[in-house]
């Protein structure tokens, strides 16, 4: 759910097909740029179980924690292929999204994140950016602005891939 969703209904569109595909996704969060309370409360509402992993907040992708409290928690891939398979079971029609946060080696220094994502914010107000351009133009500004994104944004992926794949080897051997 993008910022300001009260005024723009903006909501992403990977966030329904979470809620209606039977898949999992990892993921480092949702982006800090989003309105994450209405993001993990739409994700309820869709019926998405997102769970936190080695985590009990919600990462905000380049940043390891929103504050934000996760209802669940799991610790390892095997906790994660069990809860899988007994959706299965279940015949539940509903995607699950893992939150693997950013390794803290990895992150951007939190405090200039939020200094850097405010002045952003407060840029594209004045220049009147809205709708579908904001997070494009949120993006491109921190970017530019924030020393350590790109290399976060590598890290992360390279995280995602390493947990999906550990959660893939368990469901396959099952």
């Amino acid at each position: 759910m993008h910022r300001g969703v009260s005024e723009v209904l903006d909501i992403s569109q990977d966030l329904p097909v979470i809620g209606r595909a039977r898949c999992i996704t990892v993921c480092a969060g949702a982006k800090s740029i989003l309105d994450l309370r209405n993001t993990l409360e739409y994700l309820e509402t869709m019926s998405v179980l997102v769970l936190g992993y080695q985590t009990d907040t919600l990462p905000a992708f380049y940043v390891r924690d929103s504050g934000i409290p996760i209802e669940y928690r799991v610790d390892s891939a095997s906790d994660i292929a069990a809860i899988v398979e007994a959706r299965d079971r279940l015949n539940l029609d509903t995607g699950i999204l893992v939150t693997n946060p950013i390794a803290e080696t990895d992150q951007v220094d939190p405090a200039k994140h939020e200094k850097v994502l405010q002045a952003a914010l407060k840029k594209a107000a004045e220049e009147q950016v809205e709708g579908k351009a904001m997070t494009p133009y949120i993006l491109a500004y921190m970017q530019k602005n924030l020393p350590g994104v790109i290399e976060a944004n590598i890290a992360l992926i390279k995280s995602n891939v390493a947990l999906g794949t550990q959660i893939a080897t368990l469901l396959k051997h099952t």
